[in-house]
């Protein structure tokens, strides 16, 4: 069994811009990712199918993007 170390878990999480989502990590540590990253490299299934259907995703849709948990 591993031991999870608090600073690699997030602290806070925050919108500072529509297409930006900051967060906080357990040890201070802040880290800003565009949406469109996020949306490039997420690995859900719901992420793959808006990446592969026909005249590609809508990466900026933040009404249709939420936060579930980290991967």
């Amino acid at each position: 069994m591993t031991t999870q170390n608090a600073a690699t878990f997030p602290a806070a999480a925050a919108w500072p811009s529509p297409s930006e989502l900051t967060i906080t990590w357990g040890d201070g540590h802040v880290s800003s990712y565009r949406m469109t990253y996020l949306r490039q490299h997420c690995p859900c299934a719901d992420c793959r199918a808006e990446k592969a259907r026909p005249g590609g995703p809508d990466l900026l849709d933040r009404k249709s993007t939420r936060l579930n948990s980290s991967h």
